[in-house]
């Protein structure tokens, strides 16, 4: 990483205005009292919203149950994916579940063995997928090549190259759930990515994200899509709606109170991911990639959004999004994608 890039990094810091939350006003145009319009307007939670949603998640799950039906989980062997699925199965002890890895080839090994072991620890059924390693690296490749190829405000929420790859995961984990003929689908988003805890998913709402996946596909010239989309006849078999669940936006999230948890069913905090990521190792290079393309932090909304509802002490999350990412890391990354010429 040059120059140029460290000293991006130093004047974000020094760009950051709102007295609460720290956010700069590239991420929130409006400002006033020293306050960003989200802080103005706090959309947290009450513990009143939290014990409705919990009745609604208990019947929804208590039905999945009863039918003998599964809860497929996006696992990606990070703390969040691996709490949520920890904390879904202390809750609801009986009901199936299936703990879902998506390998980007850029997985660290941690992850890996940290999602088969959560699976074991809590009677999951774990279940591995893939495509193809070069046609996704051409595309991660497109994507940090490209400037802006998923609109304005895809830049805000995440950097291009998970844009793309959470993509897959979605799609991945929404095929698995219509083969098993699943009703709920739970993702570990942190509260400062979706405040939302239970999204009902119409048939016609899989359908359009699966449209709108294609159009990103498109951009980045991919010729194998149905590879990476959900299979167009499942969608036209299925008729009832698909639950999405967040069931990290229901607890009191702390990260470090997250990871003596999970230590104590044998989780490992890998050493080769940046700080942002316990997970993935082409992390690093997809948020040098974003401040490159846009002087921007792929974390800083998610991040603020935990300052600013209490999840994260202020301090602690600057010094989270003013770490440098590792500069081999980002080689390595580099070269991998063929991108170091």
């Amino acid at each position: 990483m040059g120059k140029c890039l460290i000293s991006q990094f130093v004047i974000v810091m020094k760009e950051l205005k709102c007295k609460m939350c720290g956010i700069s006003k590239k991420h929130s145009a409006v400002f006033v009292d020293g306050l960003c319009d989200q802080c103005r307007d706090i959309n947290s939670l009450s513990s009143f919203d939290i014990s409705k949603y919990l009745i609604e998640l208990d019947k929804i799950i208590k039905k999945t149950e009863s039918e003998n039906k599964k809860i497929i989980v996006a696992l990606s062997g990070g703390k969040d994916s691996c709490y949520t699925l920890l904390s879904l199965r202390k809750r609801y002890p009986k009901v199936k579940i299936i703990g879902v890895q998506f390998d980007n080839g850029f997985l660290s090994e941690n992850a890996i063995d940290n999602a088969k072991n959560i699976c074991a620890k809590t009677n999951s059924e774990y279940v591995p997928v893939s495509v193809n390693e070069s046609e996704l690296n051409k595309l991660f490749k497109k994507a940090a090549i490209l400037k802006n190829p998923f609109g304005k405000k895809s830049i805000l929420r995440a950097s291009d190259l998970c844009t793309i790859c959470i993509g897959i995961v979605k799609q991945k984990v929404f095929s698995i759930a219509l083969k098993n003929d699943s009703d709920i689908v739970a993702f570990g988003w942190t509260p400062g990515q979706s405040f939302n805890p239970i999204i009902c998913l119409s048939k016609s709402i899989l359908e359009w994200n699966r449209n709108e996946f294609i159009k990103c596909l498109d951009k980045l010239s991919c010729k194998n899509i149905p590879d990476f989309v959900i299979d167009s006849d499942l969608l036209k078999k299925r008729s009832d709606s698909l639950f999405l669940i967040h069931p990290l936006s229901l607890l009191d999230y702390n990260e470090k109170k997250i990871v003596k948890n999970l230590k104590k069913s044998g989780w490992k905090n890998p050493k080769d991911t940046d700080s942002n990521s316990t997970n993935c190792l082409l992390n690093a290079f997809a948020i040098s990639n974003h401040f490159e393309k846009y002087d921007l932090h792929p974390y800083a909304l998610e991040i603020h959004g935990l300052i600013r509802n209490k999840f994260m002490h202020k301090k602690e999350g600057l010094k989270k999004l003013s770490k440098k990412p590792s500069r081999s890391s980002i080689l390595l990354a580099k070269k991998r994608l063929g991108l170091d010429e």
